[in-house]
């Protein structure tokens, strides 16, 4: 499960790396176990090299933390609980 999900994340991530402004709201799906897909919502605001927002899934919405803006690069870092697994996402 952490495998796929950092896969779509590494995956999402590096198409939003093409963005001039990532601030606003962006959606996609999950896979989840079984082949399910959970939606999530990432909620991003960039003030210069500053990222905040939150993800929202299944479990509510769930703050970023330490995010950051490069250039054309975002890192960020969270933590998700899917029905037991938590995942930390860097």
């Amino acid at each position: 499960m952490k495998t796929v999900f950092a896969c779509f994340l590494a995956l999402f991530l590096s198409s939003l790396s093409a963005a001039a402004d990532i601030s606003g709201k962006w959606a996609g799906d999950v896979p989840g176990r079984g082949g399910d897909m959970t939606p999530m919502t990432f909620t991003f605001k960039a003030d210069g090299d500053k990222l905040t927002g939150s993800v929202t899934g299944p479990q509510g919405d769930v703050p970023l933390q330490d995010g950051k803006v490069s250039g054309d690069q975002i890192a960020f870092s969270t933590t998700l609980d899917f029905g037991g697994d938590t995942v930390k996402i860097m």
